[in-house]
């Protein structure tokens, strides 16, 4: 087999093999449950080439909108119409030729992407069996599921106000002190460690908006966590301080905010991959809110 997909990481991976095969085919493939023999790709051959020139170039300039939006909170006219420009022509078309060629290598591609998470799962889980002992572990699951039960019953969806990709970056941008405050206080009170994160990339964000069925590419409202952050615990029972105090904040929920952290958020989506690890095998919390008053309209992820 000749090279097919520049370099990846494995969800990237996943996504392209999910949307390949909706678009030749129409068939869910099941490479997570490993349901796709070895036999039947033992003649092939996987190279993983360099990104051609075009596209080197294209990452670059991307990057420099990225550090430019940092900077200077929103791009003016010329460069909106520039990167739309940019993201319209060269990068879609890399994305849809991505995309035909893996339509026909789904085999070998499942089989990568088995092989590049089988080196990581191991580790990942025997990490978990040792935390699984640790108190408060129960309870922070418990208090997951409420917010998943109260989520679900209020039907309430993780989703930009827009759908196009610079209106949604420039509005979470405008979040982003806002959001960092609101992480800072609850790792001051929960003795926690702040890690900063930095915005998603543009080209990160293009290639999750690409790397969706042919009816859902090119919205952007599903893209939740241009600003982001995370918060580093020693132990389960930090955590589960750190949940209440979240809890406390959420305006739809009856426990009041005692610790002072000051900020109110909704809550939108939770994510318990303590109780169920990814198909990697990482485990951990990812929760995604708005926050009060001033980010109303951007949704942030923690």
């Amino acid at each position: 087999m000749d090279a097919i997909i520049g370099p990846m990481n494995t969800q990237r991976l996943l996504n392209t093999i999910r949307v390949a095969q909706n678009l030749e085919s129409n068939v869910v493939l099941r490479c997570e449950k490993s349901e796709i023999g070895e036999g039947e790709i033992a003649s092939d051959k996987f190279v993983t080439p360099k990104d051609n020139d075009i596209i080197v170039e294209a990452k670059e300039e991307l990057t420099k909108f990225d550090d430019r939006l940092l900077d200077k909170k929103m791009w003016t006219v010329d460069e909106r119409e520039r990167l739309s420009f940019l993201v319209n022509t060269g990068v879609k078309s890399f994305f849809d030729s991505e995309i035909k060629i893996a339509g026909k290598r789904t085999k070998i591609l499942a089989h990568t992407y088995r092989t590049l998470r089988a080196g990581h799962k191991a580790a990942y889980l025997n990490t978990l069996k040792g935390i699984g002992k640790e108190p408060r572990f129960d309870e922070v699951g418990e208090l997951l599921a409420e917010w998943s039960d109260m989520i679900e019953k209020k039907q309430l969806k993780p989703r930009q106000a827009n759908s196009e990709l610079i209106p949604v970056f420039e509005s979470a941008r405008a979040v982003r002190s806002c959001y960092m405050t609101f992480l800072k206080a609850i790792a001051t009170k929960s003795d926690a460690e702040y890690i900063a994160a930095p915005m998603k990339s543009l080209w990160r964000a293009i290639e999750k908006i690409s790397l969706k069925i042919a009816s859902e590419q090119g919205d952007c409202s599903k893209v939740c966590d241009i600003m982001r952050g995370a918060l580093n615990f020693e132990s389960m029972s930090k955590m589960y301080n750190a949940l209440r105090l979240i809890k406390g904040c959420n305006i739809l929920d009856e426990l009041p905010d005692v610790a002072g952290v000051g900020q109110r958020i909704k809550l939108l989506r939770v994510k318990d991959r303590f109780s169920q690890p990814t198909s990697g095998g990482w485990a951990d919390i990812m929760v995604r809110i708005y926050t009060y008053p001033s980010c109303t309209f951007n949704r942030c992820s923690s």
